[in-house]
């Protein structure tokens, strides 16, 4: 049987996967196949990952959360962009004034956007400090005319990291189990089934799991290209979870 790439699928696309092979199993009346346990078992841990994974995409702070990373983000990726124009200014002071700004973000990263959600936090704190702290990079910013645009990056930075802890303390109130473990069971629960179904149709002499197998397998097949094609940057698929994470940032990449 051909094994899914399912540590590099998204939760939705997970819960969807999931959802496809029972739908596959229940056309083939379980019952009869002798999986009828394993099958009701990974629709049991199917759906209390389902309900665990709407609640948290339903939360307010979430939405927030998305909103405040993308406004700092375009503002740090906007900031940069416009220094490294004037890198090459034609008037010495403007060029110089930039050249010493960008050199500063060299010093944390130039992809400080494509962080996680700490990391990015913290090194656009530091970033603003420095820029502020320094005298003479406070007054190359000044002088380019762009400190309003450095107190817009400081003040969505600001905003992102209070709702962040924000979440952390609905997550930490929460008496549900989050969802990494509702996942791996869900996991776990899916291996079952397919070791049940691999070892029945080996003792089998009627051939009755081939059709079974056949349908698994062209669904796993069409899920892990999936995977492969946003691996290798080709696919167009838009995925409305954090950051996205994750690409994104590592809070958002595959949720395992």
């Amino acid at each position: 049987m051909n094994t899914p790439l399912i540590s590099n699928y998204r939760n939705s696309e997970l819960l969807q996967f999931m959802s496809d092979v029972i739908t596959i199993c229940d056309s083939y009346q379980p019952g009869q196949l002798f999986l009828q346990n394993q099958a009701d078992d990974l629709k049991e841990k199917t759906h209390a990952l389902d309900l665990t994974y709407k609640q948290d995409k339903g939360s307010e702070i979430t939405k927030e959360l998305v909103n405040f990373d993308k406004r700092r983000d375009n503002g740090f990726v906007g900031f940069k962009t416009v220094m490294e124009g004037l890198s090459f200014h034609y008037d010495e002071n403007i060029r110089n004034a930039a050249l010493m700004v960008t050199r500063t973000i060299a010093k944390y990263g130039t992809d400080i956007h494509r962080m996680n959600y700490q990391a990015e936090t913290l090194n656009l704190d530091n970033l603003i400090s420095e820029w502020e702290s320094d005298e003479k990079l406070n007054a190359a910013i000044a002088s380019l005319g762009y400190t309003a645009w450095v107190n817009e990056i400081k003040e969505a930075n600001k905003l992102f990291n209070v709702r962040y802890l924000a979440r952390v303390n609905e997550e930490a109130s929460s008496p549900e189990v989050k969802i990494p473990l509702l996942r791996q069971e869900a996991i776990d629960s899916y291996r079952n089934l397919m070791k049940n179904i691999d070892a029945r149709d080996t003792i089998s002499e009627d051939g009755a799991y081939k059709g079974l197998i056949k349908e698994l397998d062209v669904l796993v097949e069409k899920y892990n290209n999936l995977v492969l094609l946003r691996s290798s940057g080709k696919d167009d698929i838009i995925d409305p979870e954090l950051h996205s994470d994750e690409e994104n940032n590592s809070e958002n990449s595959p949720e395992v």
